[in-house]
């Protein structure tokens, strides 16, 4: 009983070892071209003035969450705010929720999501 439980457990983790390996191998082929796609959407972005809206669920303290004054703070805010400063792009963030969030970015609704 031990040899077919030791047997099953090799045939485990050399599948999960099989499967990390070939996903690996296609996340570093597929990792360059959206940096690529990256880099050329700022760019046109930055020529016609694109204002990226991002989609946020402002319920995650200290990530993001509204003060008292209604004011979008927290850490992902601020790390966006100075991304933007640096890049040289404006950006507005709009308080969906999680799902909502998902949904507004996979229809193309929201350019990003925090």
């Amino acid at each position: 009983m031990k040899k077919l439980f030791a047997f099953g457990m090799a045939s485990v983790m050399a599948l999960s070892l099989a499967a990390c390996g070939g996903a690996a191998s296609t996340a570093s082929s597929t990792a360059a071209a959206p940096a690529d796609s990256a880099s050329s959407e700022a760019a046109s972005a930055e020529a016609t003035g694109k204002k990226w809206v991002v989609a946020t669920d402002t319920v995650f303290k200290p990530f993001e969450y509204t003060d008292a004054s209604g004011n979008f703070v927290g850490i992902d805010v601020d790390i966006l705010a100075a991304i933007a400063e640096d890049q040289g792009f404006e950006y507005e963030l709009k308080s969906l929720g999680w799902d909502a969030a998902i949904a507004a970015c996979q229809s193309g609704q929201a350019d990003a999501m925090i």
